[in-house]
């Protein structure tokens, strides 16, 4: 079997070596490949204009690999970030229930123009934003994490120690 991860920074998880033999050893898998993008979302899957281009490089990667099995790990960065920067944009809180209710539609809509039936989705991680004032500081008044994304290595972590207290 082929296989492909489709996805953001969150991918890093497979793409460490002794893990992803460890997964082909396993699972008789021939080849694992990887379409990422960081920061995509869902919301970005499901627009054709998007900065990053995923919906894009993923209907060119079909086009050349139909063979391929397909896993899609978005979502997290809309929990984590898209809904927040979505409130700050509205000045409004919005219902997160709705929100993520809205995710979905999206997702469900995007696999249903696809012609790609070999598929599965990934669950998102459980959020470990406990503290919302600190992620509103994080994503959006700290002028030092700006500076910081362009920093980030292939683990998603940072290069540099920040301390945010």
């Amino acid at each position: 079997m082929k296989l492909t991860l489709i996805g953001n920074s969150h991918l890093s998880q497979f793409k460490i070596e002794n893990n992803q033999k460890a997964y082909m050893q396993r699972y008789n898998l021939k080849d694992i490949q990887f379409i990422y993008a960081q920061g995509a979302s869902i919301r970005g899957l499901a627009n054709p204009n998007s900065r990053l281009g995923l919906r894009n490089h993923i209907e060119k990667f079909i086009k050349e690999n139909s063979d391929h099995f397909l896993i899609y790990t978005l979502g997290q960065v809309d929990i984590e970030f898209g809904y927040y920067y979505k409130c700050v944009k509205t000045n409004t809180q919005i219902d997160v229930y709705e929100y993520i209710k809205e995710l979905v539609q999206i997702y469900e809509q995007y696999f249903k123009e696809q012609n790609h039936s070999n598929f599965a989705l990934l669950g998102i991680n459980p959020t470990v934003i406990t503290d919302t004032k600190h992620s509103f500081e994080v994503n959006f008044k700290n002028p030092e994490v700006y500076s910081v994304y362009n920093n980030i290595n292939l683990t998603g972590e940072t290069n540099q120690s920040i301390d945010y207290e």
